[in-house]
């Protein structure tokens, strides 16, 4: 018994390398990638999202859809994919007790679209249901479970991450060697965006088909249309802003991009907006409280020339200013700040560190945290 385990991504941009499979080594581990620039999604009818598809080459897509008497084709960018086997005795399958069945049955229900239940209600129906079915076919439905439990537990979710981490390897060996700029390293959020809307995995065994699916991490890079109703009051302030020619505000715009560089995965970059948005707040606040006390805006920015270091700024001056400093209003925090000032933002700056997903998010909430803090107390 053979189990394979099939990834698919398209990448949101054209990779100028051949056709052709690249052994990549990473995290100790050599995983395959096949590079493809002759793929196409295919879809009966005219292509209407969100849809179906198919993915594959164009002559054996034509082929498989041209008995329909529309159908749509859309050329991929290049995709690239990766392909894993295992051989597996069949005495080791997965066992799927009585509640294993009932779970995969309300799956089934949910993926054919066939109930309008959920939670307990769904399951007693998925109970229910399978108990009309005669033996023969419960037995069926039983191995095939069996099947994908086992692909399941073969093949975990750290699957499509390292296929995502040799990707990369591969986007950032190609960046350096052939020194094409039009290429970034991607995330689930860049892929999400494309024509399979992420990861697709096919999970088979013995050539039978047991599970197709798409990995991806947060639904908006996804979307086709408006996810989110903002409220009225917030639209209206926009339409303002735009028709009266004011530009955004520094810190919430320097704040906004950098969440958005760490959902695509540029972390050194994320860190570096954050600290400006922070730096940008204390100064800010810096500069209104004197105009508030009668200086002017030419010797609050003389007093910030002579005092350029931010520890100054965040605690003497700031309480000069406003009788609050950072640490009065939150030591914690400002301990954190400071740590992660140099541990990451200097050296960032300064060197090529490369910090993890989990610390950048650290990092810009807290910087972003600070920011808020200093923009919205009362002196």
């Amino acid at each position: 018994m053979k189990f394979t385990l099939k990834q698919f991504a398209e990448l949101p941009f054209v990779l100028n390398i051949p056709s052709e499979v690249y052994p990549i080594h990473v995290d100790g581990v050599n995983v395959s990638v096949r590079v493809h620039h002759n793929l196409y999604a295919g879809a009966q009818g005219a292509i209407e999202y969100p849809v179906p598809v198919w993915i594959g080459e164009k002559k054996a897509l034509t082929a498989s859809l041209s008995s329909n008497t529309t159908y749509s084709l859309l050329q991929l960018h290049t995709v690239v994919s990766s392909e894993k086997e295992t051989d597996f005795d069949v005495s080791e399958l997965c066992s799927p007790t009585p509640n294993e069945l009932i779970d995969e049955y309300a799956r089934k229900l949910i993926l054919d679209r066939s109930s309008d239940n959920a939670g307990g209600a769904l399951l007693a129906e998925a109970q229910q249901q399978l108990d009309t079915l005669g033996p023969a076919q419960v037995e069926s439905f039983r191995k095939f479970t069996a099947l994908r439990l086992t692909a399941k537990k073969l093949y975990p979710h750290s699957e499509s991450e390292l296929f995502l981490r040799a990707v990369n390897q591969l986007i950032r060996t190609y960046m350096a060697d052939i020194g094409d700029f039009f290429v970034e390293e991607v995330t689930l959020h860049q892929v999400a965006g494309t024509t399979p809307r992420g990861i697709l995995r096919i999970s088979e065994c013995d050539g039978q088909l047991v599970e197709t699916f798409t990995v991806l991490d947060k639904i908006p890079p996804a979307m086709r249309q408006p996810w989110f109703v903002h409220p009225a009051d917030k639209i209206a302030v926009m339409k303002a802003h735009l028709n009266s020619g004011v530009e955004p505000d520094a810190v919430d715009l320097l704040g906004t991009r950098a969440r958005g560089l760490l959902e695509r995965g540029a972390y050194r970059s994320a860190i570096i907006e954050s600290g400006a948005a922070m730096e940008t707040a204390v100064a800010r606040r810096i500069i209104n409280g004197m105009i508030a006390s009668g200086k002017t805006h030419a010797e609050a920015l003389q007093l910030l020339h002579n005092n350029q270091k931010f520890s100054d700024r965040c605690k003497g001056i700031l309480k000069d200013v406003t009788s609050k400093s950072i640490p009065d209003l939150d030591n914690k925090l400002w301990e954190r700040v400071v740590l992660h000032r140099d541990t990451y933002r200097h050296k960032i700056a300064h060197s090529d560190q490369e910090p993890m997903k989990k610390d950048a998010e650290k990092v810009v909430t807290d910087f972003l945290a600070l920011a808020k803090l200093v923009t919205a107390f009362t002196s």
